[in-house]
């Protein structure tokens, strides 16, 4: 009788299918899992990106603030001089 045909041994052979199975599955996770770590680290440094730029932006606006802040002083000023005169 050929081994194949003995009951025990079908049931080997589809264990180790099984077992082959599991271990492509397994490896087919691990790539998808490293394909979604490499779009996180991706997502992650546009964040940073988008943070300096806002930060820089945020920079120049509150110069302008300050400088809008400091004509307005020094126009009220000018129109005090001139009230005066």
């Amino acid at each position: 009788m050929p081994a194949a045909s003995h009951p025990g041994d079908m049931h080997c052979v589809g264990f180790s299918h099984l077992l082959v199975f599991q271990a492509e599955l397994k490896q087919e996770q691990l790539g998808q899992a490293k394909e979604i770590a490499s779009g996180m680290q991706i997502i992650s440094d546009i964040s940073t990106d988008i943070n300096q730029n806002v930060q820089a932006d945020q920079e120049g606006l509150d110069q302008i603030s300050e400088d809008v802040e400091n004509s307005k002083t020094s126009i009220d000023t000018g129109n005090n001089h001139l009230v005066k005169v």
